[in-house]
């Protein structure tokens, strides 16, 4: 059998290959083995990526400073006349809903996997 991986070109390349003690680590090299490794490794890759995009948000939009200050999180009620802080918000928000397509997209794929997997 031969398997093809279609990836975007951000998305790292994930090795394949044999060895001789394959069958004694338990590893028969079965097309259904080799293809849940090599789903593993990407889902382990995409959770990769949204940790770093969650921790990006975190940093973005957590105003951790204004707990300690009554003055300054008062202000953050508030925007600047070029509504900086909307603007960020409303990206926020987009980008989210995008991104909650992309994982519900990701979930179908996995599951549906999964019940080929249980067939």
């Amino acid at each position: 059998w031969t398997m093809i991986c279609l990836r975007p070109s951000q998305f790292p390349h994930l090795h394949y290959s044999e060895h001789g003690d394959d069958i004694s680590r338990g590893r028969t090299n079965e097309m259904v083995d080799d293809m849940s490794d090599l789903i593993y490794k990407s889902l382990v890759t995409v959770i990769s990526r949204w940790n770093e995009i969650a921790h990006y948000f975190d940093k973005l939009l957590t105003e951790k400073s204004g707990l300690l200050c009554p003055e300054y999180h008062d202000s953050l009620l508030t925007d600047d006349e070029n509504f900086s802080r909307s603007k960020k918000y409303f990206w926020a928000i987009e980008f989210l809903k995008e991104a909650g397509n992309s994982i519900s997209d990701n979930i179908r794929q996995t599951q549906r996997f999964v019940e080929f997997l249980e067939s």
